[in-house]
């Protein structure tokens, strides 16, 4: 069957970007033809006439942050972030808006919605679209597979949670990443979800080694350090001094960067880089995910700002609760435990095998 997969746009995030090709892959293995819509971000007139004469004044102060460009009417991807998709990601034509017709052109007999925090109003401009008010008039197959609130508090207006809850009771199976998502399903959409794995995890560590082959491995051990935007100045650089310590107290190199920096590496060096690190320090679930299909000894560090639902919900699925900290308690002066990844491994081929059931029986006819 023909499945459109309705996610959020595939720019410079990582994760987003491989939790669609993880979903593609597996739909395929199920022996379906997957086809991600590709909506892209625009800005409007207003919005765009707004951000660009900002860019002009910060431009004329000398205020612009090095390697940033002008605003433009479209967000498209990078040429290295464009490249790994058209080569791994099977896509229609550009689109700014969803709609039905892309669904009748490409013959599509169900829509996926997930994964990724496409269910978040901060993330989403088109909420409802997310929940395929767009495909309304369409007879089709509805799932939402992995889809996530980001944060396990109601963040819908009361108009948002009428349109989506009415839309939601339309889908014929419904799944959601992390155990707040299930309640708030019940609680504010009135409909029964099923918790399941980030597509990322249904893939392993095997298949992302084919996708960064081509890169080679690191010649010596190293402390990955990867970090997100958005924090203010004392968080990050609460981040640089903690990592700075971890990577001294285990005598090992530090390589550190960030998302969407000017230097971002490919996705194929990103993820290399949890292919050959000794050890990770993280903020970011993608980044603790990859840790954990590597068998990386890792720390994430919570970050509340973005949600710690979804991070803390996978570790205590995997028996790995103490791996979340914060810099301002984490004792480094003592030993740092190590993960015992046979059992983490165990529980995960199982909860693999069980969310992978739930996307294949929810796709029958």
């Amino acid at each position: 069957m023909k499945i459109g997969v309705v996610t959020q746009s595939l720019l410079g995030n990582y994760g987003g970007i491989l939790q669609n090709f993880a979903l593609q892959q597996v739909l395929k293995k199920l022996g379906h033809e997957p086809m991600t819509i590709d909506y892209v971000l625009s800005n409007s007139a207003w919005r765009y006439f707004r951000h660009s004469t900002k860019f002009l004044i910060r431009r004329i102060l000398g205020k612009l942050k090095p390697g940033e460009t002008a605003p433009a009417r479209l967000r498209t991807r990078k040429p290295d972030i464009d490249a790994f998709v058209k080569k791994h990601i099977a896509t229609t034509q550009m689109v700014e808006r969803y709609e039905s017709n892309v669904v009748e052109q490409h013959g599509m007999g169900a829509l996926v919605v997930g994964s990724d925090q496409v269910w978040r109003p901060k993330y989403n401009r088109f909420l409802e679209d997310m929940y395929l008010q767009f495909a309304s008039g369409c007879d089709l197959k509805r799932v939402a597979y992995a889809a996530s609130f980001g944060v396990d508090r109601w963040e819908y207006s009361s108009a948002q949670t009428k349109a989506c809850s009415g839309l939601a009771k339309r889908f014929d199976a419904v799944s959601v990443r992390e155990d707040s998502g299930v309640a708030l399903c019940a609680d504010h959409l009135g409909v029964k979800a099923r918790k399941v794995l980030d597509p990322t995890l249904l893939l392993t560590a095997e298949d992302y080694g084919r996708v960064c082959a081509d890169v080679p491995v690191a010649n010596e051990p190293f402390v990955a350090a990867y970090f997100l935007r958005g924090h203010g100045k004392k968080s990050i650089e609460a981040n640089r001094v903690f990592a700075e310590n971890l990577a001294a107290k285990l005598g090992y190199k530090l390589k550190y960067f960030v998302v969407d920096s000017h230097d971002s590496p490919t996705v194929e060096q990103w993820l290399a880089a949890f292919r050959d690190a000794a050890f990770v320090i993280t903020e970011s679930f993608h980044g603790t995910v990859f840790s954990i299909l590597n068998h990386r000894q890792f720390l994430t560090i919570g970050n509340a700002g973005r949600g710690l639902a979804r991070v803390s919900s996978l570790l205590n699925e995997l028996g790995i609760s103490d791996r979340m900290i914060s810099v301002e308690n984490y004792d480094l002066s003592g030993e740092i435990k190590e993960i015992d990844y046979r059992e983490v491994e165990q529980r995960l081929d199982n909860l693999r095998k069980d969310s992978i059931s739930f996307l294949e029986n929810s796709l029958k006819s």
